[in-house]
């Protein structure tokens, strides 16, 4: 997964009430990752009761991502879905968490990219975001309304 350094209007960040999901998602990458070397495409969801599921789908591609979250049910008023990769910058490719967003208070969705600085789990180094995410698009959303 590679994803492009963003241009055009400036997207939408996802509101307050997202950021424990997508960082618990963050998270999530670099704890895998610790344990071993590749990170099967996730998806986090909590329900307006407070369920909360996780669900791994190793064939995910990015632009899955809210066609599979339309199929949880019962429907999450949160949900994101998160993606381990690469991030097109100016000195080239670099590791990045790719996240895309979901509440359904919002209209759309919210994708970012988390560059961060690959961990070393024999000398007991963990992965680390490295630098500010980025928000690069906004995207359909199939939990609002």
């Amino acid at each position: 997964m590679s994803t492009p350094t963003p241009t055009g209007p400036t997207p939408t960040p996802p509101g307050g009430e997202l950021l424990p999901l997508i960082s618990l998602a963050v998270e999530h990458v670099f704890d895998t990752l610790g344990r071993q070397s590749v990170f099967a495409p996730t998806i986090l969801a909590v329900t307006a009761d407070g369920q909360r599921g996780m669900w791994e789908h190793p064939d995910l591609e990015p632009e899955q991502a809210a066609a599979t979250v339309a199929k949880i049910s019962p429907c999450p008023t949160r949900a994101v879905a998160v993606f381990d990769g690469e991030i097109e910058t100016a000195d080239g490719p670099r590791p990045a968490v790719a996240v895309e967003a979901f509440d359904a208070a919002a209209l759309a969705s919210t994708r970012m990219v988390f560059p961060y600085l690959p961990g070393v789990a024999a000398a007991g180094i963990a992965a680390r975001v490295d630098g500010d995410p980025q928000v690069v698009a906004n995207g359909p959303n199939p939990l609002f309304g």
